[in-house]
């Protein structure tokens, strides 16, 4: 599991949330806000890949001492008061990757299980990158306070 923080992320926060903010509203399951279940011009995820994921993903892929990355998809999630995201895996990839782009509190990040039900400790807070392996449970437990929203893309490394 890898924790990577965001250079200039005040910055791009600024940004992204007003790129986001243009998307049509749309819910999925108890989750408040999401573009992952439709088929849309996705300007805020232009201006991820190319201005703020790049240098991460390049760090990933020397400390894995892989010859090239690339990005399946990717998606955004906001969630306001009480709404959250079950447990889920993402099949087939290789990890799972999540920005927390809004997060006010290290207790609202992504919880992560493993195959033998124990979650997975760790301390983020806004403006880092989570990288996980995709077959491992997650889950966002439901916004006691304000808002959080995430970016979440899948990734893979050759060798």
């Amino acid at each position: 599991m890898f924790i990577c923080n965001v250079p200039k992320h005040k910055k791009h926060k600024k940004k992204l949330l007003n790129l986001i903010k243009e998307m049509p509203d749309n819910t999925y399951e108890l989750i408040s806000k999401t573009d992952w279940n439709i088929n849309c011009k996705r300007r805020y995820l232009d201006y991820f890949y190319s201005d703020v994921i790049k240098p991460i993903m390049n760090e990933q892929q020397k400390y894995l001492n892989a010859s090239t990355w690339r990005i399946s998809n990717g998606w955004f999630q906001q969630y306001n008061k009480k709404s959250y995201h079950k447990w889920h895996v993402h099949e087939g990839a290789n990890y799972t990757n999540v920005y927390f782009l809004e997060l006010d509190s290290s207790d609202q990040a992504t919880k992560i299980k493993t195959g033998r039900n124990k979650i997975i400790n760790y301390k983020a807070k806004e403006g880092q990158v989570i990288t996980f392996p995709g077959c491992l449970l997650h889950k966002s437990e439901a916004i006691l306070k304000k808002r959080k929203t995430v970016i979440s893309f899948n990734s893979w490394f050759s060798y």
